[in-house]
Parts: C-alpha cells; sequence; structure tokens
C-alpha cells in the first residue's frame, strides 16, 4: 500500500510549494463565502462579480497581506479587461482612479476601497459618485466639461 509519512523534519518530503504556488492555490479555492457576502451587502455588484474582483485583488495583494500601490493597481486594472473594463494603459485616469479609491489617503489601496470603490464608479448613482469625489476632482471634472 502507501508509504507512511515521516515526521522527521529533516527527511525530504518533496518540493516545497514556492510561494506563487501558494498564492495561486489560495485563489484557485475562492474567496471565502463570508467575506463575498459582506462585500455583496456593502455593493451593488453580483455574487459573480464580486468574487472576481476579491481573486483579482487576492492574486495582486499577496493573498491579501498587503494594499495595492499605484504600479500594483495600474496592473491590475489591466487584468480586469477581461471583465469589460477598457484598456486604460497610457491614460491620466489610471491616476486619478487611484486617488478615487483610496479613501483614506494613505498611497494604497485596500480590499474594501478596491471593491466599494469601483461599485460606486460602475453601479453608484450620480449623488453617490458625486460624494466620493474631492472638490479639487469636481471642479477639474466641471472645467474639462465647460471647456475651461
Amino acid at each position: 500500500m502507501g508509504q507512511k509519512q515521516s515526521k522527521d523534519p529533516n527527511v525530504n518530503q518533496g518540493p516545497a510549494k514556492s510561494r506563487s504556488q501558494k498564492q495561486l492555490a489560495a485563489v484557485e479555492s475562492g474567496p471565502p463565502p463570508a467575506a463575498i457576502e459582506k462585500l455583496q451587502e456593502q455593493t451593488a455588484f453580483n455574487q459573480v462579480e464580486v468574487s472576481k474582483l476579491y481573486e483579482t485583488f487576492m492574486g495582486l495583494s499577496d493573498s491579501g497581506r498587503k494594499p495595492l500601490d499605484r504600479e500594483t493597481f495600474r496592473r491590475g486594472l489591466g487584468l480586469l479587461e477581461a471583465c469589460g473594463l477598457k484598456n486604460l494603459d497610457d491614460s491620466p485616469f489610471v491616476e486619478r482612479l487611484f486617488t478615487l479609491l483610496d479613501v483614506n489617503h494613505d498611497g494604497t489601496i485596500d480590499l474594501q476601497e478596491f471593491v466599494i470603490g469601483l461599485s460606486v464608479l460602475c453601479k453608484g448613482t450620480v449623488e453617490e459618485k458625486l460624494e466620493r469625489m474631492s472638490p479639487a476632482t469636481i471642479a477639474a471634472c466641471v472645467c474639462v466639461c465647460v471647456g475651461v
């Protein structure tokens, strides 16, 4: 039959999983249902949309251990093209979107900021969208709209 696994730490039991393999395994196992349910309650996204955003964030954030910095966020938006997001490479919109989602202004975006912010932008009312904008962002939008 099968061989017993040795409990001796000096006995080689095959290759250890690399960090990327562990991250992939965590993403492949799927998001915890409680986390998805909580994010669904806080957003206008359905379960499939929240799950996809959750998995994307986890894949970019070392399985949720670190928030997204600007460069990682830019890379992450590229991954969301598969979900229908327009390619935003070389667009000043990426920088503005990062600033808009970084609600606590710490220079990073955590899971809550990521999913809730995208929900407001993609499915929020005009009032919700304006609520998230700073006065400077609103002024810039007005200037662009009226051609100032």
